[in-house]
């Protein structure tokens, strides 16, 4: 009899999961795109090389994939993992690090409470994903992802 359960539980699942993807098929969603993401990168890396700073940049879309990483000259690999961090978080909570530094939820998952993850938005307020900056002061590396 459980054999049995089981393989309905399953079938049912299969079932549930077939239905809601193809309700949500339908929705169209904005995207951050790669080439996008390339350009916001690059004004990120010009803007920090006029201020003569070193930084890691990490560009993710609105479901925490990595679009884009850079990591300028001297810039370390812990930079790389802070810039990673700063980015994911701000890309899965939709809102900077800077306000996620003040929720006092240190302990929630893949959280980052350091300025420099600044989410990205359509004009309307759809997310598109985020940015993620580290290598200078934890305020450039805000400016950094605002001006990108």
């Amino acid at each position: 009899m459980k054999f049995k359960s089981y393989h309905l539980l399953v079938i049912a699942s299969a079932y549930l999961a077939t239905s809601f993807h193809a309700a949500y098929a339908g929705i169209k969603r904005s995207t951050l795109s790669f080439d996008t993401a390339t350009k916001i990168s690059a004004r990120c890396q010009e803007y920090a090389q006029e201020a003569g700073h070193n930084v890691a940049i990490a560009i993710y879309d609105n479901s925490g994939i990595l679009l884009s990483f850079d990591k300028m000259g001297t810039a370390s690999p812990a930079t790389g993992e802070v810039a990673r961090w700063k980015g994911y978080s701000a890309a899965i909570y939709q809102v900077s690090t800077a306000e996620t530094a003040r929720w006092s939820a240190a302990s929630a998952p893949k959280i980052a409470t350091v300025k420099g993850g600044v989410p990205i938005f359509t004009k309307l307020g759809d997310p598109l994903g985020a940015i993620g900056v580290s290598g200078a002061s934890p305020e450039f590396d805000e400016k950094c992802g605002v001006i990108a």
